[in-house]
């Protein structure tokens, strides 16, 4: 996702990488969380903590496992696991 979206600054909160970017008149931030939903949950809460946004968006990389995905594809869900998998 970082090398599809232009950057124009980047950025940290607290220790978090952050980038930003536009699209129109819209700004659009990427923020790299980590793996596991503890590394996620606690970098999304520190950055939305000092910046609210309207939408959050969690993705992943594990649909690029698929063979027939490409870069770029949306890959919607129809269920959400929780737990460990390693």
């Amino acid at each position: 996702m970082r090398r599809a979206m232009p950057v124009e600054r980047r950025f940290e909160i607290e220790g978090v990488n952050c980038f930003s970017g536009r699209h129109g008149d819209r700004v659009y931030w990427l923020v790299p969380t980590g793996i596991g939903p503890h590394a996620a949950g606690a970098a999304a809460g520190t950055v939305l903590d000092r910046q609210p946004a309207a939408l959050a968006i969690s993705t992943g990389f594990a649909g690029a496992l698929l063979p027939a995905a490409a870069v770029g594809d949306v890959i919607a869900a129809t269920s959400v696991l929780s737990g460990r998998f390693d």
